[in-house]
């Protein structure tokens, strides 16, 4: 009984990353070409190419982010350079205690429900490795 309960909360965890994830990507597929693409149509369009992935099974799940930090590199490297000389540090407030809270509640509830889930996604066995 114990086992179903974790395992329902394990996929709930799973659908809420995929529906935030979406959702972002969406936004972004959308922002990148303003009125040619609604955010809706975008969130549709990522959701049925990760559908696609996520049937190809793990090994190309992991060829996939074994190299997907290129394209963002990248794009970080163009954003940095096109922007030069206007970066700039921002001036910072001390931080109140009641931020601090909050922010590290943000990180919390991100990183402990990702931690359950992280040997799902981060580990590849192949079905010839030895036992």
């Amino acid at each position: 009984m114990g086992a179903a309960v974790l395992g329902i909360l394990n996929i709930a965890t799973i659908t809420g990353f995929v529906i935030i994830g979406a959702v972002l990507g969406g936004s972004t597929l959308a922002a990148v070409n303003p009125g040619s693409i609604s955010v809706e149509v975008s969130i549709v369009i990522l959701s049925l190419i990760a559908l696609f992935i996520s049937f190809c099974g793990y090994e190309l799940l992991h060829q996939f982010e074994r190299y997907s930090w290129i394209p963002a590199l990248i794009a970080l490297i163009i954003a940095t350079g096109y922007g030069g000389k206007s970066l700039k540090q921002a001036e910072v407030q001390p931080a109140a205690t009641s931020t601090l809270v909050s922010f590290a509640g943000v990180v919390a509830g991100f990183i402990i429900p990702w931690g359950a889930l992280a040997s799902d996604f981060a580990i590849y066995i192949r079905p010839d490795a030895p036992s």
